[in-house]
């Protein structure tokens, strides 16, 4: 078979979408759609960041979110037999996230490091024109 690949696999998941993408940020707030995106990765309200995190890897689990121009989207993915730990885990993270001061710092400082960065950048540089 070449040139072609089959993956076989028992993984199962969970995709959705939010309207609170960068259209809904008001003037002078930009940024915020990114920065709350990923402020959803970083612990909950019945999980800090470090418990969150080490009961997704002792799950062998992935979860992301990201800031789109009309959403916020999340994707989450995980092995079929633990699917229902994963959305429990899912659901705590859509619905009571923490927003830790010190997670907000650094989710801050790494944006403003990032913002940096791309202004050193010319490929990035020229992306923006």
């Amino acid at each position: 078979m070449r040139g072609q690949c089959l993956i076989i696999g028992l993984w199962a998941g969970a995709q959705g979408l939010v309207h609170a993408g960068v259209l809904y940020e008001q003037a002078g707030e930009a940024g915020w759609a990114k920065l709350v995106a990923d402020l959803m990765e970083r612990g909950t309200l019945n999980r800090p960041f470090a418990r969150l995190w080490s009961t997704l890897e002792d799950l062998g689990a992935e979860v992301g979110f990201g800031a789109g121009r009309h959403t916020l989207g999340f994707d989450a993915h995980c092995l079929a037999e633990d699917l229902p730990q994963l959305l429990a885990l899912l659901v705590d993270m859509l619905a009571r996230p923490a927003f830790a001061p010190r997670q907000v710092a650094l989710a801050r400082a790494e944006a403003l490091t990032g913002l940096a960065e791309r202004d050193h950048d010319t490929a990035a540089r020229a992306g923006l024109a």
